[in-house]
């Protein structure tokens, strides 16, 4: 363990204290949790490329933070119908898809290391965009309610993006398939 794994670790463990908040409406500290756990995703990066830290086990525990913590996010929030159980299961059938298509290509090619894309990195920041404005939505934090115009454009970006990133993961999975029976 290193500092960027230890930043890392924080967000996971942000996220049962975030599912408590979130259960029981408590949404401005549950929107301050989720801040904190999205500012640890940077950090970590950031600390690990500057210290010259970067190791097997925090390219392990980075993403699987993030999936944990958006997951649960949407989860949570679908339990209390605050984002609608559709979104949720497409971020959620996206994540089975790339999860289990890097099984399968480790399976049959033995290929470990699959740098995330560009649009999956888009995907998840709007993915984190989404729950924050549901949270910031339905908190006391601000006056004027911005986060309820924004919300369908966040829904409707989260689908396109999921589909766009899902799509282009499923191309280079198959594309890595047909490479790997090359070499064999």
């Amino acid at each position: 363990m290193n500092i960027a794994n230890c930043v890392t670790s924080l967000r996971l463990v942000a996220v049962p204290p975030l599912i408590i908040l979130v259960g029981g409406r408590l949404f401005d500290y549950a929107a301050l949790l989720f801040a904190f756990a999205i500012i640890t995703d940077g950090l970590d990066g950031m600390i690990a490329r500057r210290l010259n830290e970067v190791t097997p086990l925090g390219k392990i525990l980075d993403p699987l933070s993030d999936k944990l913590l958006l997951v649960s996010s949407f989860v949570a929030l679908t339990v209390i119908r605050t984002i609608p159980l559709w979104i949720t299961v497409v971020v959620f059938a996206r994540d089975i898809i790339i999860v289990g298509g890097w099984f399968l290509i480790y399976l049959l090619t033995g290929i470990k290391n699959i740098a995330p894309s560009i649009p999956g990195k888009i995907t998840a920041c709007i993915e984190m965009g989404l729950v924050m404005t549901v949270l910031f939505e339905n908190s006391n934090l601000y006056s004027y309610n911005i986060w309820t115009q924004l919300k369908p454009l966040m829904l409707y970006g989260t689908l396109i993006f999921s589909i766009i990133s899902g799509s282009g993961y499923i191309i280079f999975g198959l594309n890595e398939l047909k490479a790997g029976k090359g070499r064999q």
